[in-house]
């Protein structure tokens, strides 16, 4: 491997993959990013339940999602509130069923290194108020002592006018975060990346064991373990006036499960017990602005409100402020808390010797 011209040649640089929006870092001038940033993956955390002999088991996954009210500026980036963790319904229907008295809950990536698993009731998650073939279930999220959260912003959410805009459309690459229940991490959660295509756009409602649902079809083999795991799309761009191009990633939606070889359809079922069948490599996508119609019912709302309130009384610019919070800051901004939080380093005379 080659090493950079000038490694010690640290410029500035506008990282724009993850919904477009800016965010500066310090990095070498050689250095490419990659194509899939680190927070899809890290945003991600494993569901999990326990059988009959008492034997945990990770059957499912779940990621974090946050909706950006402010900017600290002091601190040169995004203050995010109102946390909520994502999975698929049938995960938690399917294990209240088989299990209800077992506990169920999450392995999430602890600060020390390690993991932690946090039960989770059954009755504290929300589910869509007014349709109930949305496979999603949210959970309001307010325990981070201890444990490496990591969030994906709703803003990257692909809604109607994103799609719009974008013209996100069949043929468009997507990938998947999440479980492979074969290969988890022993001692960290370690999702895994699986690509694939758009099949089809939610058009007409796809036929599932949940009833007719709107949903994106991508061409891509869920597996058991996948349901629920967050889906994003990548976009090239091209700015020929300045001779540039990129990468863009938008989330998409979460995995619902998939069809298998000879039945009509099918979902991914949790329980490790029974197995897995080989599918037809199609995989259903709930859309993420469905799930996000959840944070419209009327409890999660009213906490979303206090939360807006209490910015307001910090002076932290909002989303309903001047500055937008989907601006981000600015270069010149991120340039004065560098100087401010910067200092000369005196070298060692020995090594002068």
């Amino acid at each position: 491997m080659t090493p950079p011209s000038n490694p010690y040649n640290y410029i500035v640089k506008s990282d724009i993959r993850l919904g477009g929006v800016p965010k500066y870092i310090l990095a070498n001038e050689d250095e490419e990013f990659m194509a899939i940033p680190d927070n899809t993956r890290d945003c991600c955390c494993f569901i999990y339940y326990e059988n009959e002999n008492k034997q945990r088991v990770l059957c499912g996954t779940a990621f974090f999602i946050a909706e950006v009210l402010g900017i600290d500026k002091n601190l040169a980036r995004m203050t995010y509130s109102n946390v909520f963790l994502v999975t698929a319904k049938h995960l938690i229907d399917d294990i209240k069923l088989q299990y209800p008295n077992s506990p169920m809950g999450i392995r999430v990536n602890s600060a020390d290194g390690k993991t932690a698993d946090i039960e989770i009731p059954f009755d504290v998650w929300f589910y869509h108020p007014t349709d109930s073939s949305v496979d999603a279930a949210i959970l309001p999220w307010f325990n981070n002592e201890g444990l490496e959260i990591t969030t994906n912003p709703t803003y990257t959410a692909v809604t109607h006018d994103v799609i719009r805009k974008n013209g996100i459309g069949i043929g468009d690459e997507v990938f998947i975060t999440g479980l492979f229940s074969e290969h988890y991490g022993r001692k960290r959660n370690l999702p895994i990346i699986r690509t694939g295509n758009i099949a089809m756009m939610p058009e007409d409602p796809v036929q599932t064991d949940y009833g007719l649902m709107m949903a994106y079809l991508i061409e891509l083999r869920s597996i058991g373990g996948l349901s629920g795991s967050p889906v994003y799309v990548h976009l090239q761009w091209a700015d020929p006036k300045h001779k540039r191009t990129g990468h863009i990633l938008y989330w998409l939606g979460m995995i619902h499960g998939h069809w298998n070889v000879g039945e009509e359809t099918s979902i991914d079922i949790p329980i490790h017990d029974k197995g897995q069948q080989l599918n037809t490599g199609i995989g259903v996508v709930v859309p993420a602005y469905k799930i996000l119609e959840i944070l419209d019912r009327e409890e999660i709302m009213a906490m979303r409100e206090e939360s807006k309130h209490r910015f307001a009384k910090m002076k932290v610019p909002t989303k309903d402020s001047k500055i937008k919070s989907q601006q981000g800051i600015t270069q010149k901004e991120f340039f004065k808390v560098i100087d401010k939080a910067s200092q000369p380093v005196q070298e060692n005379k020995d090594n002068q010797k």
